[in-house]
């Protein structure tokens, strides 16, 4: 087995802090008033990581999650959704924090992750197996494959990116986006006069496209997101 290559710099430093056990039970109201309870039922089951309550603590209030494990929560609502069966669910979670990457020090969910974050633009496909697997797909090819070929059960997919888009949304976020990186610079700064300035409005150029005009509005900050993950921008302009 071929030695897993070494991360560059900047990667690895972005990786050791999404893996970091940064977030709480508590933070998952952020995104879903009443999520905390049905984020201890999952927990009770294991399908959120090694996170099972010691049979002594009922509260679950110590657990902490990474931010890998805080996306995951995201995908199980997502696929808690769709009606989506406990006991295959729990198959998956299992393949999503065992199965590794090839040539990586990291996980294939992870990669998944680390790079909506990073590259953008790009398919990053991720399929749950009705028989407990998980793949991830990053090309047409690979999706392809996934869909049109023979498997021992259908597969239920989804983009990576709707996930990470739906938590670099939440402004009790935008501290860890900025200790983090997870945004470039100019970024959080619109970021921040959205939130700040509800008359505000943000130009983004894009090459061979009129400029995308973010008005203001409940939905600005969602729409500034998606642009920016999904356009390649060359500039972005603050209107205050």
């Amino acid at each position: 087995m071929a030695k897993p290559s070494k991360l560059p710099e900047k990667i690895a430093k972005l990786h050791a802090a999404l893996s970091e056990k940064s977030f709480a039970i508590k933070d998952i109201k952020f995104i879903d008033p009443k999520g905390s309870r049905p984020l201890h039922y999952w927990i009770s089951l294991n399908l959120v990581g090694n996170h099972a309550p010691d049979e002594n603590d009922n509260s679950s209030n110590w657990v902490k999650f990474s931010f890998y494990e805080f996306i995951w929560i995201l995908v199980i609502r997502r696929l808690k959704e769709l009606n989506y069966d406990n006991d295959i669910l729990k198959e998956n979670a299992k393949s999503v924090f065992t199965k590794q990457e090839e040539d990586l020090r990291m996980l294939a969910f992870e990669k998944a992750v680390i790079t909506a974050l990073t590259v953008r633009n790009a398919p990053v496909l991720l399929f749950f197996g009705l028989n407990g697997e998980f793949d991830v797909k990053y090309d047409v090819e690979g999706i392809a494959s996934i869909l049109f070929n023979d498997h021992d059960g259908l597969y239920t997919q989804t983009n990576v990116y709707r996930f990470v888009r739906e938590f670099l949304c939440v402004k009790q976020f935008l501290p860890y986006i900025k200790e983090n990186g997870l945004l470039e610079d100019r970024e959080i700064q619109a970021l921040e006069v959205l939130y700040n300035n509800p008359k505000a409005e943000i130009g983004i150029r894009v090459e061979n496209k009129p400029e995308i005009i973010i008005k203001p509005g409940e939905s600005a900050v969602q729409e500034f997101i998606s642009t920016i993950m999904l356009e390649k921008y060359s500039g972005i302009s603050i209107r205050l």
